[in-house]
């Protein structure tokens, strides 16, 4: 009884330290294989080479290129630029397209001044069969503006007069004053022409 029970135990004794042993090289073979398995993951991957060229028309066309694989991947970017410090300016610039822009001239006939009112009357240009002038009048860090729409003749496109109330102006004095046309992808600002509000 004495001898089988010594037997067991010596087989007990055996046991537990090849049970370990295989659990430890098991885990060694798992790690091993995810180690290389990240590596090859790793070189798959590699990096990614990027340029940007910058287009005539103004747009930026980005180029992004993996090595090792045939894929490119290209997107074109497109900024438009502000032309003038204008409240009109950065409207008519935002409204129009980047490409085929084109510019006219836009001219203040009159300014008048009645008793209580200011009537202006400005033109473009060109000829069209809609547009929108944009009257836009600033006195130091304050700035407002009044659109109206515009009738074509025989040579130019004509902003309808502009007709405002001194009331309509936040203070009296002198403002500032330009006029800016936007029709489709065309666009023209005027200089700026003194108006006095009393």
């Amino acid at each position: 009884m004495k001898t089988l029970t010594t037997t067991a135990k010596k087989k007990k004794n055996y046991l537990i330290p090849i049970l370990i042993t295989v659990a430890v090289l098991i885990a060694v073979f798992a790690l091993l294989w995810y180690l290389g398995s990240l590596r090859d993951s790793t070189k798959t991957s590699s990096a990614t080479k990027t340029s940007v060229v910058s287009n005539a028309d103004g747009s930026k066309t980005t180029t992004s290129t993996q090595s090792g694989s045939s894929s490119t991947t290209t997107g074109t970017s497109t900024s438009s630029s502000d032309n003038g410090n204008t409240a009109a300016n950065t409207k008519a610039n935002a409204t129009s397209s980047n490409t085929n822009n084109s510019t006219t001239n836009v001219t203040i006939t009159s300014v008048q001044n009645q008793a209580d009112t200011v009537s202006i009357s400005a033109y473009a240009s060109t000829v069209v069969a809609s547009g929108t002038c944009t009257f836009t009048f600033t006195s130091g860090q304050v700035s407002f503006y009044k659109d109206t729409s515009t009738s074509p003749s025989a040579s130019t496109s004509s902003c309808a007069t502009l007709t405002l109330n001194n009331s309509d102006f936040p203070s009296p004095g002198t403002w500032q004053l330009v006029v800016s046309f936007t029709s489709g992808n065309i666009t023209g600002s005027s200089t700026q022409t003194p108006v006095v509000i009393k």
